[in-house]
């Protein structure tokens, strides 16, 4: 099932990832998808590939960066979630901030701090 839902998710990204305007609907509940997938299905998230969990941090900084607040939001409030799930998961976290850490941290504060 992971598999299918993260083919579905690849594949929209290359579709969106080009420009920050093109296709405003699709990004919004594509978005919404990942936050969800965060939130409620996170052990398989967890057990993705090093690849695919990769690519799932690139799109939640990817939607961080978007000049529309909605989905800025909903990236923050996605790496948020992330980040606290990691707590509970400390072989992850180690794994996490030693490869993602400095990218997460200087995407969030230059998103925070950009008006």
């Amino acid at each position: 099932m992971k598999e299918v839902v993260f083919g579905l998710c690849e594949s929209t990204l290359q579709m969106i990832k080009d420009d920050t305007t093109s296709y405003p609907d699709f990004r919004q509940y594509f978005f919404k998808l990942i936050q969800n997938m965060i939130k409620h299905c996170t052990a398989g998230c967890f057990q993705l590939d090093s690849d695919k969990f990769r690519t799932l941090v690139l799109t939640i900084i990817f939607s961080m960066q978007h000049v529309k607040p909605e989905y800025m939001e909903i990236g923050l409030e996605t790496m948020s979630a992330l980040t606290t799930l990691l707590a509970s998961e400390p072989q992850v976290a180690t794994v996490f901030y030693q490869n993602y850490y400095s990218k997460v941290l200087k995407d969030t504060l230059t998103v925070m701090t950009d008006y």
